[in-house]
């Protein structure tokens, strides 16, 4: 039987980890800005895009308030000498919640990617189900990169990373910033992603709009 005060120090450790967890999570996604930041001003990604503006955060919370459950930063982009910002690019954290509700998955993700709008937790964000239906049609390449196609814009994508397979800066480079920037520059899914510890998924046809993801390679 557990005794209170065993109980007691259970409680304190596990509201450590998860305080720790959140700091991680808000220490990831600013090394993962500025990496991408510096990536844009390299000189053949520049020729196509260009930062406008700041990186604008968002954050989602549990039902009572006291924890954020989800983390996103967004930058638009310019393209060429558009004066208009023609999307953003995003990193999106997710613990829980719609943003690692797959099928089958039960581990926090990361979601990268490239939408006409901002992440903004309560509106704009990555979840599942995935919305479709009518003008609004989601495709899946090579199981691992959604493709979406509607009025406000003709291409939006995103890929997702189990959080635990990025743990070093080299990892945010290999997988986040370096795919990010090829597929930017409009490089086909199967050089960029396929082969890298990116979360494979695959449609249910009996939900649609819903995904399972495949167990780890």
């Amino acid at each position: 039987m557990t005794s209170p005060s065993d109980l007691g120090a259970s409680i304190a450790e596990s509201f450590k980890f998860v305080s720790n967890v959140s700091t991680e999570c808000e220490a990831l996604l600013k090394l993962t800005n500025e990496e991408v930041s510096q990536m844009l001003v390299e000189p053949d990604v520049k020729e196509i895009h260009s930062a406008s503006g700041e990186w604008m955060l968002s954050y989602q919370e549990n039902d009572t308030g006291w924890l954020n459950t989800e983390f996103a930063a967004s930058l638009a982009l310019k393209q060429g000498r558009k004066k208009k910002p023609s999307g953003h690019v995003f990193v999106q954290i997710s613990l829980m919640g719609c943003g690692i509700d797959a099928l089958n998955n039960f581990e926090p993700l990361i979601h990268v990617g490239w939408w006409h709008d901002p992440i903004v937790f309560g509106e704009t964000y990555m979840g599942f189900p995935i919305e479709c239906g009518g003008d609004y049609q989601v495709e899946l390449e090579e199981g691992v990169l959604f493709r979406w196609t509607h009025r406000a814009a003709a291409d939006e994508w995103c890929y997702s990373l189990r959080l635990t397979d990025v743990n070093t800066l080299q990892d945010v480079k290999n997988l986040v910033v370096g795919p990010l920037k090829h597929l930017l520059l409009g490089k086909p899914v199967s050089e960029v992603l396929v082969g890298l510890p990116v979360v494979r998924y695959a449609p249910l046809k009996s939900d649609p709009g819903q995904f399972k993801v495949a167990p780890r390679r």
